[in-house]
């Protein structure tokens, strides 16, 4: 029954359900820390999804999604990369898993476990995914961790490394 599913059907039900006004996002932070950073938080403006594209070649897209409450919201970054399971031979499979994978064990200056408590405290994850056609990776965090989870971010795309241990 599940092959009998249409896209049209699963739209649907996407659109029911995965609303962006019905999403509850909680953090605990030390006590004090929650008022300062609302107070250092810019009003943002509401507009339409922005695409530009970067002198290197990035194609960008901006959407804001305003918060209803005037309160953080949620940011994701998303980048997609040819590569893939069909770019791989007998010889190489497996190796965008693997890179994908572990891609998030240590950037830059940043250990696995450096990596692993930022996103943790930031409210947020980040992953690496290997497709059929594609490597991405997307990263998602509370706006007000935003600077600090591009730059790990970008880390993770542009240097990964792995420490002894892992």
């Amino acid at each position: 029954k599940i092959q009998a599913v249409t896209a049209e059907q699963l739209q649907s039900v996407a659109r029911r359900y995965f609303q962006f006004d019905h999403m509850i996002v909680t953090r605990m932070v030390p006590a004090g820390a929650a008022a300062a950073g609302a107070a250092s938080q810019p009003t943002s403006s509401v507009g339409k999804a922005q695409f530009f594209t970067l002198p290197n070649g990035l194609r960008v897209v901006l959407n804001p999604i305003p918060s209803a409450t005037g309160s953080l919201g949620l940011v994701s970054m998303v980048l997609v990369s040819e590569g893939g399971l069909f770019l791989e031979t007998p010889d190489t499979n497996g190796l965008g898993n693997l890179t994908a994978a572990l891609s998030t064990k240590g950037a830059g200056q940043w250990s696995a476990d450096d990596i692993a408590a930022f996103f943790d405290q930031a409210g947020g994850s980040i992953k690496g995914v290997c497709g059929n056609n594609t490597l991405y990776w997307q990263a998602s965090v509370l706006n007000d961790s935003f600077d600090k989870a591009l730059a790990v971010f970008a880390q993770v795309v542009q240097h990964p490394r792995l420490d002894e241990k892992e």
